[in-house]
């Protein structure tokens, strides 16, 4: 709510807005904006993969895809996915149910199916707007796997909080917030040397020792990466990561 006036106006003295305002975002960067403009041309498509994933990136609140299709007659396991003949898969964070399966349905091809996979299964019905039939769109949610990591650094003297800077670069990198460097997306594997490089991009002051990265369990910190399927998405928090600073 908006009650005080904090830069004065002449003849203007009270404020009173019963209702919450509606925030903006933050300005993008230009790779942010060249991305976006990348996924706006080709939503404009139809059936293509590009076209329906960048459909999905447009879907209000969705953050991360994953997508494979069959383009067989035949039932295939692909990526570990059991998908029936002519069909796609979908693995979509954020936005809901009702408005990815819309989007999944405006983008794919007439008669191409749907398939559930090894997420969390949704099935949302939907009405074609056009011929009125009502459709069960299938897609998945992704299954969260915990990130345990333990990085070691010497930050130089004039950093106070280098501890905080770290765990704060790592999360950037895993949001997907560092120009030039990509994020974790679903299926995407986790590389000790990527969260290393993350934290020396926002701070190239400090020098990274060594990175570990482990799952919870069994707990095994070591610099090889971490295999993630695509209906899973690595989640790394804040108190999950051990800064050393040496």
């Amino acid at each position: 709510t908006l009650t005080k006036v904090v830069s004065g106006v002449l003849g203007w003295e009270t404020v009173n807005n019963p209702d919450a305002g509606v925030l903006g975002e933050t300005t993008q960067s230009d790779v942010a904006a060249r991305t976006e403009r990348n996924v706006t041309l080709a939503a404009q498509g139809t059936s293509l993969a590009e076209a329906i994933v960048s459909r999905l990136y447009e879907t209000e609140g969705v953050t991360r895809v994953s997508f494979r299709e069959n383009i067989s007659s035949t039932t295939q396991v692909i990526d570990g996915v059991t998908m029936i003949p002519h069909s796609i898969y979908a693995n979509v964070e954020g936005g809901t149910d009702f408005d990815v399966a819309t989007s999944l349905a405006l983008k794919k091809s007439g008669g191409c199916a749907y398939n559930n996979g090894l997420g969390d299964n949704i099935s949302q019905l939907i009405t074609q707007p056009f011929s009125g039939q009502v459709q069960d769109i299938l897609f998945d949610r992704p299954l969260l796997v915990q990130i345990l990591v333990r990085i070691t650094v010497t930050p130089p003297p004039s950093i106070q909080d280098p501890t905080s800077i770290v765990k704060q670069a790592i999360l950037d990198y895993q949001d997907g917030l560092i120009p030039g460097m990509g994020k974790l997306n679903i299926g995407t594997p986790v590389s000790a040397f990527e969260l290393g490089a993350a934290v020396v991009e926002e701070n190239p002051a400090i020098v990274v020792r060594s990175v570990g990265i482990s799952l919870t369990s069994p707990l095994n910190f070591s610099c090889d990466e971490i295999p993630i399927q695509i209906w899973e998405r690595a989640f790394i928090v804040s108190s999950n990561i051990t800064v050393i600073v040496t």
